[in-house]
């Protein structure tokens, strides 16, 4: 009896010495889902605020400045008018992103202040870096006018177009 006992002690060693071993399912980073972004989108996470699968896109870029916005377009119909209804797009949540150069070359680092509104957010804004702390941009992909711009410590990701097309 006594035999069977360590017998079954052992077995239970083992099994969990072996749960212990296994690891879990690969899953992937915030900035490896990041780079699956193929258009102008801000996210945190891996939450998407701007861009991406919420629909039509809106984006300028001030090289002078180096001043870069986005944002999603929600169309609505307008039945207030005595005249035909029409259609009336509108911007309500929306990145600006004010950095100190131009982002370029992969590798490279562009520091600047991000400003987002979203309504999911606490007073519908949040702000990243700020002109005295700016946040830190790691430019990781550069192609066909878009560069994917990514902050490590904050994880969050921005992809702005410059149209320089490097």
């Amino acid at each position: 009896m006594e035999r069977k006992k360590l017998t079954y002690a052992a077995a239970a060693v083992l099994f969990a010495l072996l749960l212990a071993s296994c690891k879990e399912p690969y899953a992937p980073s915030d900035k490896e889902v990041f780079l699956k972004q193929t258009d102008v989108c801000m996210v945190a996470g891996q939450k998407e605020y701007i861009g991406g699968a919420t629909g039509k896109i809106q984006s300028s870029y001030n090289p002078t400045r180096h001043l870069f916005r986005g944002g999603n377009v929600e169309v609505a119909v307008d039945s207030t008018s005595n005249k035909a209804k029409r259609e009336v797009e509108t911007v309500n949540s929306y990145f600006v992103l004010m950095a100190d150069a131009v982002p370029e070359g992969t590798g490279t680092s562009v520091n600047g202040v991000l400003y987002l509104k979203h309504p999911s957010l606490p007073n519908s804004y949040r702000t990243y870096g700020t002109t005295a702390s700016p946040a830190s941009f790691e430019v990781i992909r550069n192609e066909n006018g878009l560069v994917w711009l990514w902050e490590n410590k904050l994880k969050i990701g921005v992809v702005v177009r410059t149209g320089t097309g490097k």
